[in-house]
C-alpha cells in the first residue's frame, strides 16, 4: 500500500486539481455536431429533444461542470482538428459552453493516422519520432480508429516535446483555456511506461500553454507508477449491468489505497442501454466517488437525464446535486491528499483498522498481505469518504433497503457536513479554499481552516475555529451562515461566539430532540477569522 506515510513527499501525490474536475462531466461517443452541444452566435438549426446539452441541463435544474467530445468531433480521426462540417465553429462552441461558466474536454489519443496531408503526421514522420519495427528504421504500422495509424514514441524526450507544442493554442486551432484534454487508447499489451508518458507530456502541454497559470486536467485509461501526479483514471469500457455497477466500488477502492486518489467508472455503463432502476442507482453512488463522469457507447441509446421519466429525472438531480453540496468537502480532501497521501475515498479499514470483519489478511512468511476485499459482499459495497461520511449504495436490483455496518458504533450523520459529534462529545475537522483553477495556492494563496467541536465541562462546550498552521493568505467572501451539530444529546440555554477581541455575541439557535440536532444561525464570521462559540447548559 502506497498511500499514508509512504506517499507524503510531494512528487509522489495528485497535486490538488482544478475544482470543475471533482464536479460532474457529461459525456457520449459522441455528440453530433456543435448544435447538439450548445447555442452560441452561429447556432442554427432544429435538432432533437436530446440536442442543446448545454443548455438542457439549465432547463432542467441539473448541477453540470464538463462536456465531453469523443473521436467524432475530429477530421477524419485526425487528433487536434475538429471536423470542419460538424464543428466548424469549435472556438465559439467553447466559449459558449464557457458563458456558462463550464468547460470543455476532447478526446486525443496516441496513434496519428498515417496521412501525408496531415500536418501531425507528416512532421513527426520528418523528425523520426515514431515507434519503429524491430528493424529499428522502419516505422511500425498499427490499425486504429483512422484505419493505418503510427504510434509516436513516447520514451523518446523529443517526442514528449513535441507532443506537448501540440497544446499551444496556436498550434490546436480552435481551442482555448477551457478546453482540457482525454487521453485514450493508449494501452500496449506490454510497456505501460507509454501511456504514462503520453499523459504527461499532455500534462506539460496543458501547463506551457498558459505559461504555468491554470491546472491542467487530463483523464487517461492507462498508466505506470506515477500516473496519479498528472491525470485522472477511469475503470475503461464497463457495461450496463448491475454486476459492473457492484464492481466498480472495489475497483475504485483498491486504487486509491494504492496512491491513485482521482479514480472513477462510467456512469449507467459503457456498453448497452441500462433501465431507469440501474441508471438511478448509479447515480447515486457515483456521486461519492472522485471522479464522476456519464458515458455512453455510440450506439447507446441517449441518456440525458432529461429523456427519462419524472420520477429518474428528478433521483438522478438528487444525486447530482448531492455531489456538489459536498464539493467544498471533496476538495478538502483532496487537499489533504496532497499533503498526506491520505485518499479521498477510503476503505472502512483505513479509518477502522481494528474492525477485522472489514478485511481478511493472509499471512506470507513474517509478512501480511492484506486483502482488500472482505468476504461478505455488503461489506466491500461500503466505504469513506474521508474520515466522516460513511457510504453505501443500492447496487442490486430490486433492491430498496440496506443494512449498514456502523464501525463506530453509533449514528453518525455527517451528510450536512458541519459537526457530527463522536460518543465523547467531541468532532474534529477542517476546511480547505483556494482559487479552484491556478498555481497561486503553491504559493500560499489559499486559506486552510480547522473547525474543532469540545466538551469543556458538564455544563460548556466550545467549537474553536481558526486557521491551520500552515494557512497562506488568500482574500474570500465566504462565511459561516450556520453551524449544525448532530448527536447532541441535549438543548444549551445560551450560545454565543467571541471573534478576536470583539465582545461576546449572542447567536440564535434551535434544538430537535428527536433528531439530536442542534442549528446555530449566523455566526457571520469567514473562514478566515479565528472563532469561539461557546454553549453553556
Amino acid at each position: 500500500m502506497f498511500s499514508g506515510s509512504c506517499q507524503k513527499p510531494r512528487g509522489y501525490v495528485t497535486p490538488i486539481p482544478p475544482l470543475f474536475s471533482i464536479a460532474y462531466h457529461q459525456c457520449r461517443w459522441n455528440y453530433n455536431d456543435e448544435q447538439d452541444v450548445a447555442q452560441f452566435e452561429h447556432f442554427h438549426s432544429e435538432s432533437d429533444l436530446s440536442a442543446q446539452v448545454n443548455e438542457n441541463f439549465d432547463v432542467y435544474d441539473i448541477p453540470m461542470d464538463v462536456i465531453w467530445l469523443d473521436i467524432e468531433h475530429t477530421d477524419g480521426k485526425k487528433y487536434f482538428t475538429w471536423d470542419p462540417h460538424k464543428f466548424a465553429h469549435a472556438k465559439e462552441m467553447i466559449d459558449g459552453v464557457a458563458a456558462k461558466g463550464r468547460k470543455m474536454v476532447t478526446i486525443i489519443d496516441p496513434h496519428i493516422k498515417r496521412d501525408d496531408s496531415y500536418p501531425i503526421y507528416k512532421d513527426a514522420k520528418d523528425l523520426g519520432l515514431y515507434v519503429k519495427k524491430s528493424d529499428g528504421t522502419t516505422d511500425f504500422e498499427g490499425h486504429c480508429w483512422p484505419g493505418s495509424s503510427a504510434y509516436l514514441d513516447f520514451l523518446n524526450p523529443e517526442t514528449r516535446k513535441y507532443w506537448a507544442a501540440q497544446f499551444a493554442f496556436d498550434r490546436y486551432v480552435g481551442s482555448t483555456p477551457q478546453l482540457f484534454t482525454w487521453n485514450d487508447m493508449n494501452e500496449p499489451s506490454l510497456h505501460n511506461m507509454y501511456g504514462f508518458l503520453q499523459h504527461s507530456s499532455t500534462f506539460q502541454g496543458q501547463l506551457d500553454r498558459t505559461g504555468g497559470k491554470d491546472r491542467p486536467f487530463i483523464l487517461t485509461r492507462s498508466g505506470f507508477v506515477g500516473t496519479q501526479r498528472t491525470a485522472a483514471i477511469w475503470t475503461g469500457d464497463n457495461t450496463a449491468e448491475w454486476s459492473h455497477l457492484a464492481i466498480a466500488a472495489p475497483m475504485l477502492l483498491s486504487l486509491s489505497v494504492s496512491g491513485v486518489p482521482f479514480v472513477g467508472a462510467d456512469v449507467g455503463g459503457f456498453f448497452g442501454n441500462p433501465d431507469e432502476q440501474l441508471l438511478t442507482r448509479w447515480y447515486q453512488a457515483a456521486a461519492f466517488q472522485p471522479f464522476f463522469r456519464a458515458h455512453a457507447h455510440i450506439d447507446t441509446k441517449r441518456r440525458e437525464p432529461w429523456l427519462f421519466s419524472k420520477e429518474t429525472l428528478a433521483a438522478i438531480r438528487q444525486a447530482i446535486r448531492r455531489r456538489y453540496a459536498l464539493l467544498p468537502y471533496w476538495y478538502a480532501l483532496f487537499r489533504e491528499h496532497a499533503l498526506t497521501g491520505a485518499p479521498p475515498m477510503r476503505p472502512i479499514w483505513y479509518e477502522f483498522p481494528n474492525e477485522e470483519k472489514h478485511f481478511e489478511q493472509e499471512k506470507v512468511g513474517k509478512e501480511f498481505a492484506v486483502i482488500l476485499l472482505p468476504l461478505l459482499f455488503a461489506l466491500f459495497q461500503a466505504w469513506m469518504v474521508g474520515n466522516a461520511l460513511l457510504v453505501h449504495p443500492v447496487v442490486e436490483k430490486d433492491t430498496f433497503n440496506v443494512n449498514v455496518d456502523l464501525p463506530f458504533g453509533e449514528d453518525k450523520d455527517p451528510l450536512t457536513f458541519y459537526v457530527a459529534l463522536d460518543r465523547d462529545g467531541h468532532a474534529k475537522g477542517s476546511v480547505y479554499l483556494d482559487d479552484g483553477a491556478t498555481h497561486d495556492y503553491k504559493n500560499g494563496a489559499f486559506v486552510s481552516t480547522e473547525v474543532e467541536y469540545k466538551t469543556e465541562s458538564a455544563t460548556e462546550s466550545v467549537i474553536y475555529g481558526q486557521p491551520t498552521s500552515d494557512s497562506g493568505k488568500y482574500e474570500t467572501e465566504a462565511w459561516i451562515e450556520r453551524i449544525v451539530v448532530r448527536g447532541l444529546d441535549r438543548t444549551p440555554t445560551n450560545v454565543s461566539i467571541i471573534r478576536a477581541s470583539d465582545p461576546t455575541v449572542k447567536l440564535e439557535f434551535s434544538y430537535d430532540r428527536d433528531k439530536r440536532t442542534l442549528v446555530i444561525r449566523k455566526p457571520l464570521v469567514s473562514i478566515t477569522q479565528s472563532y469561539k462559540i461557546i454553549l453553556t447548559f
